[in-house]
């Protein structure tokens, strides 16, 4: 029993450390995506409300054809991370949240 125990331990362990791992991985490329799309808006501002409509359309992907409602958490948290790196575009245009309706 303690030999079965143990092992589980350690396979909790071993994925513990790969949730962490792809955790850190997913911030890191958050990170990047965020500076180079506020990067490309601000050399370029012709090319703004396509960067954001390109926010909305992923939103609109994840709520499924024409939903408003999101039954899963991981979609509402997918959500909230698209409105998050939306919302942080620093350019003078206004801006709205693509996660307002599932608040």
């Amino acid at each position: 029993m303690a030999a079965d125990l143990s092992t589980i331990i350690k396979a909790l362990e071993s994925h513990k450390a790969e949730i962490e791992w792809v955790a850190a991985e997913t911030l890191a490329l958050q990170a990047v995506l965020t500076h180079f799309v506020a990067a490309i808006g601000s050399a370029a501002p012709s090319v703004r409300p396509l960067v954001l409509r390109a926010f909305d359309n992923a939103a609109n992907e994840i709520r499924g054809e024409g939903g408003t409602e999101v039954a899963s958490p991981r979609a509402r948290l997918a959500l909230n991370v698209i409105d998050q790196i939306r919302l942080s575009m620093v350019w003078d245009e206004p801006q709205h949240s693509v996660a307002a309706s599932d608040a």
